[in-house]
């Protein structure tokens, strides 16, 4: 997926479930005293979908086709509050999403129909704070963003290339990079506030270090040795 937004996908399906089921849960007729009477109940079948509740009555289980004709399965709790939900969009993408007890999105997990999978971890708040993705080619990509959902660290490994660390800053501009090439050759560069190379040091194969510095315009004023 090379640089494919893995958070856009994820968020897009969990907004999709979301919506769907709790349209739907809401609108589920509630079970009488006269229904909650037999075993009839814990296996209840309708045409629209499949419904299980509990001794109480109350819905904890939930088989629905949404507007678009997405399957959706949907879990709560005993307080009633939606935990679980679990798709396929028209696309053929799979989603799980799971939710705290306040009603809050912590976890998105999906399949884009490339083939390539996305997991998303949010906050207390909601907002995204870490994003795991694998591209195309093997290569995996981890992702962290602060409190206000900017990328501040970046980690992979490109398949052929070797691990890399990227530090961002408040911008999401990239400052530092770390990396191992695949010569098993360390590399550490230092960026401005234009991402424009301003220091570098490098070790060689042969063990010997190399240091370069920039100015400005990325043109060198020292190089050593």
């Amino acid at each position: 997926m090379g640089k494919r937004n893995w958070l856009l996908i994820a968020s897009w399906l969990v907004a999709a479930v979301i919506g769907g089921v709790v349209s739907n849960w809401a609108s589920s007729p509630s079970v009488t005293a006269q229904e909650r009477q037999g075993t009839e109940v814990a296996r209840e079948l309708t045409v629209t979908g499949l419904r299980v509740v509990d001794s109480s009555g109350k819905l904890r289980a939930q088989l629905v086709l949404g507007a678009d004709g997405s399957p959706i399965f949907a879990l709560s709790d005993q307080n009633g509050k939606l935990r679980v939900v679990q798709t396929v969009a028209t696309d053929g993408t799979p989603g799980l999403t799971l939710l705290d007890g306040s009603g809050t999105i912590r976890t998105g997990l999906c399949v884009h129909p490339d083939g390539c999978p996305a997991l998303v971890l949010f906050d207390r708040d909601g907002k995204d704070r870490a994003n795991l993705g694998v591209a195309t080619d093997g290569s995996p990509l981890l992702t962290f963003r602060d409190q206000n959902t900017k990328i501040r660290a970046k980690v992979g490994a490109i398949t052929d290339k070797g691990p890399g660390l990227i530090l961002c800053d408040q911008n999401e501009k990239s400052r530092v990079a770390l990396a191992l090439a695949a010569n098993k050759t360390p590399a550490l560069m230092l960026f401005d506030q234009d991402e424009k190379h301003r220091a570098g040091l490098i070790v060689n194969a042969d063990g010997t270090p190399f240091l370069s510095l920039w100015d400005q315009n990325e043109n060198p004023v020292f190089r050593a040795p």
